[in-house]
């Protein structure tokens, strides 16, 4: 009787483990409500896709053609598949893996992303709890899937969700054994923490930065004799340990493939200076994580900036100093890992758009991955969390953030429906999307959700030779619609005469008997660029003379032919 009523004790080990299990899985229940529903909803309106294509690696190692897709237009003319240079094969595999349960390879990478953003909610909590508590821990969850980032790419055919769901796990697991002796179910949880690393560095190469601020942290609480140093180099051993058969099967295969460990470069054509790349960086945080684009352009006035940024990092940096002594080896861990993964991943981040080019826009994409740190690492830093009055301004700060990013997504599907309102009036997309360029920079989205709809563009690819080597300037959208090998390059409307020539080099190389095709298809530079009423001709009028034949033109497809490769 007695064991009994210990059983149903809160202290009870047994019991305070299904109250926890109970609320993860209630968690999940929600979210997963929430975001299907959403998604379902997002769907309607949007058409996901990625010109990494991962999918495309899944497909080719269904038809063993190994881990590889299509090359991008001007390299490679002899092949139609190359390894993957630009992020690490993990993706592509797991997608694979889903694919055998019966889904086409299209949908395995969307539901890669959907369960990833589904799960996320209850690792934040499971990560954040121990140290603010399960109220803030779940605030801090619904934050960050609600982010500007989750909503723009969260269910989208990319890395970026699952990547940032592994890398919460890991840590989270790593958190809660600093506290427990070393035993068999201590070093088996960490040998977990470290081979899921391990997955997510096959997954994205930015899991370096995650990497290098665990190690970091241990070496810096050592310094500090905030651990011992026999429990630090445990942990780290057996972390280690654990990534090492991923890390290695990885290793080994850049080694065989491209004769480097670390092959991994990106060339978008975006090179700028340091000062550029850190102003694009921090706007890209300031706008996931406030969910404003007005309020993130203080990045670019240096004073606004200083005045705003360098008090709170002072003060948050003071704070921490003085109250260093309170916290537990638990928090202190969490304040040094966050900052150390910030730094971080932001460096890795500007070297790439830096030194390899890595598109502005593709920054505020890949920050969501270690944006979330901001928000739990203020509650704890400036002790939001210890009080009432430091309650009420928490609970408000992260109202506030939460109304702008919900602002943010209503009015993003406002602009949406708007724009594709406007494309429903006409069959030709650029002739339609007039009346909306004055309005809105981008409308990519929309464009792209109309054109998959389009019968005349399916009809159009299937019509081309299986043997032919085909070119568009929306490569990534057709490679996902048809499967094909299509390949993708820049079409700039701004310079069509040096773009003409660079398309008639492209056709020259094509190996003697092969047909080159170029598919263009209406996108977001043409329709703003060319004339609406006559694009197509503007664009066959500079390619007809270097011995192209247009061979199909519908309302929202021109095909060309080089006739000196047929």
């Amino acid at each position: 009787m007695t064991n009994r009523l210990k059983l149903f004790s809160p202290h009870h080990p047994e019991r305070s483990s299904l109250s926890a299990l109970s609320t993860y899985l209630l968690i999940t229940l929600v979210s997963s409500l929430v975001i299907y529903y959403f998604i379902e909803f997002i769907s309607s309106m949007k058409f996901f896709l990625s010109n990494d294509t991962y999918f495309e690696e899944a497909l080719n190692f269904i038809h063993d053609r190994g881990l590889t897709r299509t090359p991008w237009a001007t390299s490679n003319p002899a092949h139609d598949y190359e390894p993957n240079i630009y992020q690490p094969p993990g993706f592509g595999l797991l997608i694979y893996l889903v694919s055998l349960f019966g889904l086409i390879p299209t949908k395995a990478d969307l539901w890669i992303s959907y369960i990833s953003w589904t799960l996320t909610p209850a690792i934040f909590v499971f990560l954040l709890k121990p140290l603010i508590g399960l109220r803030f821990s779940i605030f801090c969850a619904v934050l960050s899937i609600t982010s500007p980032c989750y909503y723009l790419f969260g269910s989208g055919p990319f890395t970026e969700a699952l990547y940032t769901a592994i890398i919460l796990l890991s840590i989270g697991i790593v958190i809660r054994t600093l506290d427990r002796d070393i035993d068999r179910k201590l070093i088996g949880a960490i040998l977990f923490a470290g081979f899921i690393a391990g997955v997510a560095y096959s997954v994205r190469n930015a899991c370096l930065a995650y990497f290098a601020a665990l190690f970091s942290t241990f070496v810096i609480l050592r310094i500090l004799g905030s651990i011992k140093t026999g429990k630090a180099i445990t942990l780290l051993l057996w972390f280690f340990i654990g990534s090492a058969p991923v890390l290695t099967a990885l290793h080994l295969r850049n080694l065989s493939v491209f004769n480097q460990i670390l092959p991994y470069r990106i060339d978008q054509g975006y090179f700028s200076t340091y000062p550029t790349s850190i102003r694009v960086l921090i706007e890209a945080l300031l706008f996931d994580f406030i969910g404003s684009r007005t309020i993130a352009k203080i990045a670019w006035d240096f004073w606004l900036m200083l005045l705003v940024i360098l008090p709170i990092a002072l003060s948050g940096l003071y704070l921490t100093w003085k109250q260093w002594i309170k916290y537990t080896l638990k928090t202190k861990f969490f304040i040094l890992f966050a900052a150390l993964f910030l730094i971080a991943s932001s460096g890795m981040l500007i070297i790439a758009h830096t030194h390899h080019g890595l598109d502005p826009g593709n920054l505020i994409r890949h920050v969501f991955s270690f944006t979330w740190v901001l928000y739990p690492l203020s509650l704890i830093t400036f002790n939001l969390e210890q009080n009432d009055s430091r309650n009420i301004f928490s609970v408000a700060l992260g109202a506030l953030i939460l109304s702008s990013h919900l602002s943010y997504i209503s009015d993003d599907i406002k602009k949406t429906q708007e724009v594709l309102t406007a494309l429903n009036q006409a069959p030709d997309i650029a002739a339609a999307a007039h009346s909306e360029i004055g309005k809105y920079k981008i409308i990519t989205d929309e464009i792209n959700f109309k054109l998959a709809k389009d019968p005349e563009v399916i009809n159009g690819i299937n019509n081309i030779p299986k043997n032919a080597l085909v070119t568009s300037n929306v490569g990534g959208l057709l490679r996902r619609l048809t499967l094909l090998p299509i390949r993708s390059f820049d079409f700039d409307a701004r310079k069509l005469q040096e773009t003409s020539l660079a398309i008639g080099d492209m056709a020259n190389s094509t190996l003697p008997g092969r047909p080159f095709y170029l598919v263009i298809l209406p996108d977001n530079e043409i329709v703003r660029i060319l004339d609406a009423s006559n694009w197509k001709e503007h664009i066959a009028k500079l390619l007809i003379p270097q011995g192209f034949q247009v061979i199909l033109s519908k309302n929202n497809i021109i095909v060309f032919l080089k006739l000196n490769n047929v």
